[in-house]
């Protein structure tokens, strides 16, 4: 698309023509979603991402904070996604003040790109699906919703703390044993 066109799409969007902006919504939302399964491993909230992304763009060409000149409107666009995104994944990883959380990592080399990265994220989930219960709800509590053992104890109804801490570990163990059977090395055993 030539510059001509993206600036009389735009201008249309300025002065709230309803049918442009129908448009430019279908146009990239298509291409945006198999953008963001690719890149983020299948973000299955893509759709919304890219309303909440497509939302920001129309609002910012309104109060005239885009204009065409600097970027297409699909790099804007994704550009914005990509941000949205990125703020998504932050907000779901675990904390990094668990000590714990080195039993299961994995290794972390420069030589692993992006697309490796996503390629462990889906053994690891694969994996947690594999285990079963208890173990993958204790993990999750554990991990990513930050329960205390003695809440995890209550709430899987084991006698004690030192009971649900026991099967953690066994857990983990399992989980160990997944990755090595898969070829995946963990730091501490390089």
């Amino acid at each position: 698309m030539n510059n001509n066109a993206e600036s009389d799409e735009l201008e249309l969007v300025r002065t709230g023509d309803g049918n442009a902006l129908k448009d430019l919504y279908k146009k990239y939302r298509s291409p945006f979603i198999q953008w963001a399964h690719w890149k983020y491993s299948g973000a299955g909230d893509a759709a919304d991402i890219y309303q909440q992304a497509f939302t920001i763009f129309y609002f910012n060409v309104k109060a005239g904070k885009f204009t065409g000149m600097n970027s297409s409107i699909r790099t804007y666009i994704f550009g914005i996604g990509k941000n949205l995104l990125n703020k998504k994944v932050q907000s779901f990883r675990p904390s990094e003040s668990i000590d714990e959380i080195r039993e299961i990592e994995l290794p972390s080399e420069s030589i692993f790109d992006t697309y490796e990265a996503t390629h462990r994220q889906h053994v690891v989930k694969a994996i947690l699906e594999k285990i079963g219960e208890p173990c993958k709800t204790i993990l999750m509590r554990y991990y990513y919703d930050n329960f205390t053992m003695e809440a995890i104890a209550e709430n899987l109804g084991y006698k004690t703390a030192m009971v649900a801490k026991k099967k953690k570990c066994e857990c983990l163990m399992k989980i160990r044993s997944a990755l090595k059977a898969k070829g995946i090395q963990l730091n501490h055993e390089e």
